[in-house]
C-alpha cells in the first residue's frame, strides 16, 4: 500500500466531465418544469440529480481506493448493509399487515419502495457474498448469500429469477468447459432444476 497516496479528483479529465454534467443538470433543473422531479426523478426510473450525484460520489470513492484490503473492507460493509435490508424484507414478508401499512407499501420493498429494485440489489449482493467467500475464504459470505437467496425465492420477482438462473447456467457452463468433470455437470443440472422448482413454487 502506498500510504502517501493522495487522490485529486480535479486532475482527472473524466471526473471533471462528470462534475460538469452535474452542474449542467442543476442549471437545467432550476429552469425546468418541476424542480422536485428534476432532483428526485421518478420512483420507476430514479434518474434525478440525486441519483446522478450519488453515482458521481461513488465514482470518486472507487477512484480513490488503491489497495486490495480497502476493496475487501468496502465489500464487507456493503454485505453488512445487505443483511439489514434482507432482514427488513423478511419482516415485511412474514408481517405484511403491520409493516407494509406502516411504511405505506403494497409489496415487499424494504427501503427501496420498489420490489424490482430490491430484487436486483439483493441479487448483486448474493454474488458479492460468494465473491467474499472465494477471495477471502470467509464462510460468512456463503451464509449471507444463502440468506439473500431465500429472500429472492420468496419474493417471486420473475426478472430476478431469470437473471439469477441465467447467471448460474452461464458460469456453470464455463466451469464445466474449463474443468470438464462429470460431477460439475451433474451439480449444475441439479442446481438449475432446484432453482426452477423453487421459483415455480413461490412465484
Amino acid at each position: 500500500r502506498n500510504s502517501g497516496f493522495q487522490y485529486s479528483w480535479f486532475k482527472s479529465p473524466l471526473a471533471q466531465l462528470l462534475a460538469l454534467q452535474i452542474i449542467l443538470m442543476l442549471l437545467s433543473a432550476l429552469f425546468g418544469e418541476s424542480l422536485l422531479r428534476s432532483i428526485f426523478g421518478t420512483s420507476t426510473r430514479m434518474t434525478g440529480i440525486l441519483m446522478s450525484l450519488h453515482l458521481f460520489l461513488f465514482f470518486l470513492l472507487c477512484s480513490a481506493l488503491q489497495a486490495r484490503d480497502q476493496w475487501i473492507s468496502i465489500l464487507r460493509a456493503s454485505l453488512l448493509v445487505s443483511v439489514a435490508v434482507t432482514g427488513l424484507s423478511f419482516v415485511q414478508y412474514f408481517f405484511p399487515g403491520e409493516i407494509l401499512d406502516l411504511v405505506g407499501d403494497r409489496e415487499i420493498s424494504a427501503t427501496f419502495g420498489n420490489k424490482a429494485y430490491l430484487g436486483y440489489y439483493l441479487l448483486i449482493h448474493f454474488f458479492l457474498g460468494l465473491l467474499l467467500y472465494r477471495e477471502q475464504h470467509e464462510k460468512k459470505g456463503l451464509i449471507i448469500s444463502g440468506f439473500i437467496l431465500i429472500m429472492l425465492i420468496l419474493m417471486g420477482t420473475k426478472g430476478v429469477y431469470l437473471a439469477l438462473l441465467g447467471t448460474v447456467i452461464l458460469f456453470g457452463i464455463i466451469h464445466v468447459y474449463q474443468t470438464r468433470p462429470w460431477k460439475s455437470a451433474l451439480l449444475l443440472g441439479i442446481t438449475v432444476i432446484a432453482l426452477l422448482v423453487a421459483f415455480q413454487t413461490f412465484s
